[in-house]
């Protein structure tokens, strides 16, 4: 089962990850926000936080999934030093990715 590191859950990041890993991939997760709990766990896990913490898969936490309200937005999506960057989002090219898992970002 995969694990989601998150430092507080909220009802929209429960709804996007539902979407996104269960819904989507088919995969069973679990959401915690105790880290001593995320660091010892042996299997699948993403760290999605504002912190990394060892060599796990880090998403880096954008304020979106953090508001309580729904508004317009306007979200840029480029390419930053090796990385998409979206928003203040997901940093493929740097976080311990090795070489040919970047270029398949590039």
């Amino acid at each position: 089962m995969l694990l989601i590191y998150l430092p507080s859950a909220s009802s929209r990041t429960e709804y996007i990850f539902d979407t996104i890993f269960n819904h989507e991939y088919g995969l069973s997760f679990r959401v915690t926000s105790d880290v001593n709990y995320f660091l010892n766990y042996q299997e699948e896990k993403i760290n999605y936080s504002n912190k990394r913490f060892q060599n796990e898969l880090y998403i880096h936490a954008t304020y979106l999934l953090a508001e309580n309200c729904i508004e317009p937005k306007s979200i840029s999506v480029g390419k930053k030093n090796n990385c998409f960057d979206v928003g203040a989002g997901l940093c493929a090219g740097q976080h311990g990715m090795g070489a040919e898992a970047r270029r398949s970002y590039e």
